[in-house]
């Protein structure tokens, strides 16, 4: 009866509204602000859209030559440079140079393949290696102590620095190919000790414009007179032999206390300081006769440094074989010494040559002649007749020696003709050998010290000591 009673749930229809009245001018005003809505979104889509930009064809870069005349720099490697980290500015230079040789020949790789493929608008452009060279070459002669791009400098500067501050910013290049030169630098270029350790030692030539040695304004050894040689060769500082060194390095010592003897050990040779013994400034017959006699490494640890005896090579050298001086002062050679040195001239012939130059140079038999190599060697560049013993021996004549003629020479043949006129090959010991045979190495040496000297330094230092 309840159901019954229950009624269904009315709906009510959805009321009709009225159609709204719409104004045609008003329809057309709004239908018109659509479409401009919609192109302007047209147009900023088409605004925001990458366009590419044009590829514009390049010029081909080339091989990267030099296109104009350049000068050069002639050396030989530094036998003691046989990691980067031991190159002095000249040397590292030259690495830098190899290393922007393998960026050009890189870059022509690349641009080779580019024009295999049509994009000529991709071209690399070429870097002038001379003209980098020559940048650093500027940068470095402003002040040649400070401004170093060696070894030391490449090792330890970091790689930011090295790009944006050294390579880039001096030479003169941007900061992208101034990165694939610093990785060829430190990846790829090596000192090639194969090729130039090799005797004779091969002629390297560093590229530059307006360049033809390290520094402009100093005397080098290709352009030293014959004078300016004899200066070099017998200029004496006058501050004897240099003080020794007490803190030796010792085989159980840590390997970075060598480290650090070896560093000292190359900075003092580096540049203007590379002819300085204990930062003095010496002439090669100096600087020869110190490198002989300095004191020898102790054997035991906290010994004193044991003082080397005189070079037996030298003191040949000096005194010409003349028994008075022997055994006198001063060198204070034992009986024994006297009896070698007697050995090697049974004859007499080297004391006849010390007696006629004792003659000529207006010498007592008493006068200290052990300045007599000095001045055998001294006449021998100035192209002096050599002097000879009595009999069928020929006195020897040489044109004047000069720094040009000196360094183009054959060391071999140079050292053969210097030994003919300072000690005939027909002078033999007691074992009928050629006495000069034991000069042999010394004046090979002597030669290479003075083709290696520091020219303007010892020039400098000589117009010093004269005007004082």
């Amino acid at each position: 009866m309840a159901d019954k009673d229950k009624k269904e749930p009315e709906f009510e229809e959805d009321p009709v509204l009225p159609s709204a009245e719409i104004d045609p001018a008003e329809f057309a005003n709004k239908k018109k602000g659509d479409n401009d809505e919609d192109k302007k979104d047209e147009d900023e889509a088409e605004e925001t859209e990458y366009k590419a930009p044009p590829r514009i064809p390049k010029e081909d870069p080339g091989d990267g030559l030099p296109t104009k005349p350049v000068d050069k720099i002639e050396f030989t490697w530094n036998k003691e440079f046989v990691q980067k980290i031991h190159c002095d500015t000249l040397h590292m230079l030259y690495l830098l140079q190899l290393a922007l040789e393998a960026v050009r020949e890189r870059t022509v790789e690349r641009n080779k393949y580019f024009k295999s493929i049509g994009r000529t608008d991709r071209f690399i452009n070429q870097l002038d290696a001379p003209q980098v060279i020559t940048n650093f070459l500027e940068w470095h002669n402003k002040d040649k102590h400070g401004n170093l791009f060696d070894g030391q400098k490449l090792e330890k500067t970091d790689k930011l620095t090295m790009i944006n501050e050294v390579i880039s910013k001096i030479g003169g290049v941007k900061k992208g190919p101034a990165t694939k030169i610093y990785t060829k630098l430190k990846k790829e270029v090596s000192i090639n000790t194969r090729e130039w350790f090799e005797t004779p030692q091969k002629k390297l030539h560093l590229e530059t414009y307006g360049w033809s040695k390290l520094y402009k304004g100093e005397t080098v050894i290709e352009e030293a007179s014959t004078e300016q040689l004899v200066t070099v060769l017998m200029y004496d500082s006058g501050t004897g032999l240099p003080d020794v060194a007490k803190d030796w390095t010792w085989a159980d010592e840590k390997e970075a206390d060598d480290e650090k003897k070896k560093a000292a050990e190359k900075k003092s040779k580096e540049d203007a300081d590379k002819w300085m013994v204990d930062g003095i400034t010496r002439g090669v017959m100096e600087e020869y006769y110190v490198s002989q006699v300095l004191p020898q490494k102790p054997k035991n640890k906290g010994d004193d440094p044991v003082q080397k005896k005189a070079n037996p090579l030298i003191m040949l050298h000096c005194i010409g074989l003349s028994e008075d001086v022997l055994k006198g002062e001063p060198y204070k050679f034992s009986d024994a010494d006297a009896k070698h040195f007697a050995a090697l001239d049974p004859n007499g012939f080297n004391q006849q040559i010390v007696r006629k130059w004792r003659e000529k140079e207006g010498r007592g038999e008493k006068d200290d002649v052990s300045d007599f190599w000095k001045h055998r060697v001294v006449a021998w560049i100035r192209g002096e007749e050599s002097i000879v013993p009595d009999g069928d021996f020929k006195p020897v004549k040489c044109d004047p020696l000069t720094g040009e003629a000196l360094m183009k020479a054959n060391l071999n043949q140079l050292g053969k003709t210097f030994l003919e006129w300072i000690m005939p090959k027909a002078i033999v010991n007691n074992k009928g050998k050629p006495t000069q045979n034991i000069l042999n190495g010394g004046s090979r040496s002597l030669i290479n010290k003075l083709k290696k000297a520091y020219v303007f330094g010892i020039l400098q230092a000589a117009q010093k000591q004269k005007q004082k």
